[in-house]
């Protein structure tokens, strides 16, 4: 099974968010331990609506048979599997993203209102749980850039083996802001989706 794994620029340079961190602790797990199983590739993405040119090549040119995005979810102390992303683009809280006429319209014009996975996000909370990692289900992602880019790897993927899932700040950057903050360690989130894609693979080949 190929899967590809993708998160954003960091907000603070020289300072990866804990959804790359996570992403890259995946990749390196699978890539070392279990190379015959999972191929895995780790694409960063701009956090800006130019994402969609990006995710769309690297899905076009890896072909994967999963993907899997990953984002920070700031004063969150739990990880957040999403159920679906909503056809709209909300960039009212980012004005970094320099997209404003794009607000609030949707993002593929006669697109569906909403994609969900046809991933088992019952089995991955459940897993993710037994290896004692704080998680919850979620309906959707928000409106934000997170949404955004979920939306179209549901629909480059037509559906398939595709989700997203939120995470909470990492130690590191609790650190780097200087102030408490709700964190749980990306490698140990890392860990539980590792075991997850291998179960996955698995069963899938029995």
């Amino acid at each position: 099974m190929k899967v590809l794994l993708y998160s954003f620029e960091p907000s603070t340079p020289g300072h990866n968010n804990s959804g790359m961190t996570t992403a890259e602790w995946v990749a390196e797990g699978l890539n070392a331990e279990y190379p015959e199983v999972v191929g895995c590739k780790v694409v960063m993405l701009p956090a800006i609506l130019s994402c969609r040119d990006v995710l769309k090549e690297a899905i076009a040119s890896y072909q994967p048979d999963m993907v899997i995005g990953f984002h920070v979810s700031p004063g969150k102390p739990w990880v957040l599997v999403e159920q679906c992303a909503l056809n709209i683009i909300h960039t009212h809280h980012y004005p970094n993203w320099a997209d404003e006429e794009e607000y609030m319209t949707p993002i593929y014009q006669n697109g569906t209102s909403a994609l969900f996975t046809s991933i088992d996000t019952v089995d991955l909370v459940d897993q993710l749980r037994q290896h004692g990692i704080p998680v919850e289900h979620s309906f959707h992602c928000g409106t934000g850039i997170a949404n955004y880019s979920y939306y179209i790897a549901l629909d480059e993927m037509r559906l398939e083996q595709t989700c997203f899932i939120h995470v909470p700040q990492s130690p590191e950057e609790a650190i780097v802001q200087g102030r408490p903050l709700p964190v749980f360690p990306p490698w140990q989130t890392a860990q539980g989706i590792i075991r997850w894609l291998c179960s996955k693979t698995a069963k899938e080949k029995q």
